[in-house]
Parts: structure tokens; C-alpha cells; sequence
């Protein structure tokens, strides 16, 4: 998902009762919420469940992303990111390209906050992503990146998850690299 594809902020998403925008999550230290924290969440799963459920949905996303896959984008996408991403997708076929990530690796996958509501929790997560991403065109001719070797990446992403359905959602994402505040 992500290197190219989630290194904007949805400007069109609104800021959620909980978050008050990316600003305030970047930093050099992460770490998981407290187990305190988690635990008034009051959900099913244990944390290691929850983050393998949001990490699926990465892999979807990824996986749609460099597929053309715009029902699957739609579907795990909040509206807003899933319109930034056919957009992108859409400008990709535009000039006959084509997009690919493969074999990501999670480096480091923290859950930094989280809040309730109802049935729904939203989660705000840090990860340190490897993976190879490279465009090419239709020709086959190498637009950026390589196929040879994979580069690591850090991103805040926003998840929603509701428990009843166990559906989760990506709201949004930033790549933070930029931020001058990383190793």
C-alpha cells in the first residue's frame, strides 16, 4: 500500500472525535498502546489479532492497487482514499502503467491510539514497512524503482474496525519519511 500509493493525507477525510490530524502522532519513539488502554476497548481479539487483521488490509490494498482492482480499493477504503487511489489508478492507465508492490515485510507494526464508539473503534497505527515498489510501463520499460531489492518506508494509517461485522476500513495514511524526524 503503500509506499507511493498512501504517501499523501486525504485532505477530503475530516478529522474523527479522537484524532486531531497526523501532526500530533509524528515522532521518533513509537510503541503499542498500554495494555490498560487496550483493554478498555473491551474487544474480542487480543492486540496481536487485531494487528494481523489491520496488516490484512494493507495486503488487500497493495495487492488491489497493483491489479487495477478498483472494487476491492472501494471496499476497504474509506470514500475518500478510495477516490485519491482510482484517481492514481486511473492516471496510471492514462499513460499505460502500471504499479506494483510485493513482499512486504512489517519491520515494526504499532497500535499508538485507539478510541470506542459504539460498536465502532478507530485505530491510529505506525508502521515500518520493506517491500519492493517500482512502476514500469506497459512495455515493459522501468518508469522508477527496481524489482531487485526492497525499500522501508514509515506511515501513520488510520484504521476503522467494526466489531459486529469485523469489518475494518483504511481512512487514511501518511507516509512520514518526509518529516525529517527518522532514523
Amino acid at each position: 500500500l503503500i509506499i507511493g500509493v498512501l504517501s499523501k493525507t486525504n485532505k477530503n477525510e475530516q478529522n474523527v472525535k479522537g484524532f486531531t490530524g497526523f501532526k500530533d502522532y509524528i515522532r521518533k519513539n513509537y510503541s503499542d498502546i498500554s495494555e490498560d488502554e487496550y483493554n478498555a476497548l473491551a474487544i474480542d481479539k487480543d492486540i496481536d489479532k487485531v494487528k494481523e487483521l489491520l496488516k490484512m488490509e494493507i495486503n488487500y490494498l497493495l495487492n488491489a492497487y497493483s491489479n487495477f482492482d478498483y472494487e476491492t480499493i472501494k471496499n476497504i477504503c474509506s470514500e475518500g482514499l478510495s477516490n485519491k487511489y482510482i484517481e492514481e489508478l486511473d492516471d496510471l492507465k492514462a499513460k499505460n502503467q502500471r504499479r506494483y508492490y510485493k513482499d512486504l515485510e512489517y519491520k515494526l507494526f504499532y497500535i499508538i491510539d485507539a478510541f470506542k464508539d459504539d460498536n465502532t473503534i478507530r485505530f491510529m497505527v505506525y508502521s515500518k514497512e520493506c517491500l519492493i515498489d517500482y512502476k514500469i510501463e506497459n512495455n515493459g520499460n522501468l518508469v522508477y524503482g527496481t524489482n531487485e531489492y526492497k525499500i522501508t518506508d514509515n506511515f501513520l494509517i488510520e484504521f476503522e474496525y467494526n466489531m459486529a461485522s469485523n469489518k475494518v476500513i483504511i481512512i487514511n495514511c501518511k507516509n512520514i519519511n518526509k518529516e525529517n524526524i527518522l532514523e
